[in-house]
């Protein structure tokens, strides 16, 4: 499911280098399209770490992101945990735009 992302860059992480062939970053993005803003974490992975070295904390984004989810079955006590993934597909990095 391809989802926007659109706010003002509050946290950059930095690179982590999960395997030999694949390194992650996250960037945190306050979306304030309501009353109470939303903190979305969105994972960037590979070629996308590229494009965030253009950003700042404070610069205004929009982020095409593939939204994705998984179930997983605690061994021990046999509940399920969900987790949910926004791994960016690309930026635009308005605050240059303006």
């Amino acid at each position: 499911m391809l989802v926007k992302v659109i706010g003002t860059v509050e946290e950059i992480g930095q690179v982590q280098q999960i395997t030999d062939k694949m390194r992650k970053q996250d960037i945190v993005v306050r979306c304030e399209q309501s009353q109470y803003p939303d903190y979305i974490k969105c994972e960037a992975v590979n070629v996308t770490i590229d494009k965030l070295k253009q950003l700042r904390v404070g610069d205004y984004v929009t982020l095409s992101c593939f939204l994705s989810g998984r179930k997983v079955i605690k061994k021990d006590t046999g509940t399920p945990m969900y987790f949910t993934t926004v791994k960016i597909s690309t930026i635009e990095n308005d605050s240059i735009n303006e």
